[in-house]
């Protein structure tokens, strides 16, 4: 798994070389307070008291809270092994699983993907992740980052919900075949009752259909999303939306999607751009509807004056 997720193996292969000897304490007392350590090419003697890691995995082994020295390296102690020491106790690990899936949620999934090799414990946490925020920033090119979201989905369990989704894909070049992976993805999250979907791209991708008609979205912000085609639009559940620099083929195709939001009570827009020209037409009032912040669109909201319980300004 470590070469799947491109993690180096850095101390496979490595055999201590018991020729060398660095740093080697010059008293004997000196020497029966050393450790072992790896200074990132051999093992080699410190002293406790300077080493900035004296108890990497690779150099000693743990045994109830104490550090067993792992190699005889000709310190001349003797023949017997060095003084134990005290470790601290992993309370991290110890943590309940919904505060350490919380600390991951803070990270982008590539990032939490490392803390699998810490245990087998968090290994299954970071699998059974509810927040899921996939970013192709780190990656090289478009197929190694679907391969590496589609990797990750298949070994999910399939019936844990995806309570947040998030997807940036702005750095990396993506072909007209990407596009059907992205589709996948976000299909993958609506079927997984996502409640938050966040969407950013990067080049022209158009809406799918089957996220207007979620009833579990909570939370739905678009940024760089094309919408030509609203068959349909039922968001019972949705609360927030959030629309930034999404482009729509005919006016009405704002108003389908904002009638289909009977709970909407955050509205955020800026820099909708309406392709075609565009007629004004009523919209149902949104009565629940609490604040709208509307920026640099020349698409005029003269509706929003009706919202009973309009708080915020409109800018």
């Amino acid at each position: 798994m470590d070469s799947f997720f491109g993690i180096p193996s850095k101390y496979s292969g490595r055999v201590p070389s018991r020729k060398r000897k660095r740093n080697l304490p010059s008293s004997l007392d000196q020497q029966r307070d050393c450790i072992v350590c790896f200074d990132g090419n051999d093992f080699v003697l410190c002293d406790r008291r300077e080493c900035p890691n004296p108890y990497h995995p690779s150099c000693v082994k743990r045994d109830n809270n104490l550090v067993h020295v792992k190699e005889n390296l000709n310190c001349d102690t003797g023949g017997g092994e060095f003084p134990y020491s005290t470790i601290g106790e992993d309370k991290i690990s110890d943590m309940p699983d919904s505060l350490l899936h919380h600390i991951l949620s803070f990270l982008r999934i590539e990032d939490a993907a490392t803390t699998s090799i810490l245990s087998k414990r968090w290994r299954s946490l970071w699998f059974s992740q509810l927040v899921l925020d996939f970013d192709d920033e780190p990656f090289l090119d478009a197929s190694t980052f679907c391969n590496f979201v589609y990797s990750f989905m298949a070994m999910r369990d399939i019936t844990l919900p995806i309570i947040s989704f998030q997807l940036k894909c702005c750095s990396c070049f993506y072909k007209k075949e990407h596009k059907e992976d992205i589709y996948n993805f976000v299909y993958i999250a609506i079927q997984r009752r996502v409640e938050n979907l966040y969407i950013d791209l990067s080049y022209s991708f158009t809406l799918p259909y089957f996220v207007l008609s979620s009833k579990t979205l909570s939370v739905l912000k678009l940024t760089r999303i094309t919408v030509n085609d609203i068959p349909y639009v039922h968001l019972p559940s949705l609360k927030v939306l959030h629309l930034e620099r999404v482009t729509f083929t005919y006016y009405e195709y704002i108003l389908k999607l904002l009638s289909g939001c009977p709970v909407l009570q955050d509205l955020g827009t800026e820099d909708l751009l309406v392709t075609s020209p565009y007629l004004e037409r009523p919209l149902k009032s949104l009565s629940n509807l609490l604040k709208a912040n509307i920026c640099n669109t020349h698409i005029e909201f003269d509706w929003l004056h009706n919202v009973e319980r309009l708080r915020a300004m409109v800018v």
